[in-house]
């Protein structure tokens, strides 16, 4: 049987990605297209995550918000960008939220 995974064990982008990952599916859903396409202009998303977020937006933009969140998870690198990104398109409060629970 496996012992569940220590939270505690988790980088930080990690923790605040899941933890706030049902705000982020509501409060980006309807920009999801805008959101994936931006860090696709960064360099952060590749040409296929990107065909991927979209195919998955088109019948459930929340489903393309969390496959957008699986791929940010991967690097502190992406959560970086992806904060950047959110706060460029004026996303200020959701930034604040997910920055503010650690000194970043």
């Amino acid at each position: 049987m496996a012992e569940p995974l220590n939270p505690g064990n988790l980088l930080k982008h990690v923790v605040i990605l899941t933890k706030h990952s049902g705000c982020l599916r509501t409060t980006l859903a309807d920009q999801i297209e805008s959101v994936a396409r931006n860090l696709h202009e960064r360099f952060v998303v590749k040409d296929y995550q990107l065909e991927d977020i979209l195919e998955k937006a088109k019948s459930k933009p929340e489903d393309g918000v969390s496959h957008l969140i699986d791929i940010m998870k991967r690097s502190q690198e992406h959560f970086d960008e992806f904060i950047q990104c959110l706060n460029d398109m004026g996303y200020t409060g959701l930034v604040e939220k997910l920055t503010g629970m650690y000194m970043y």
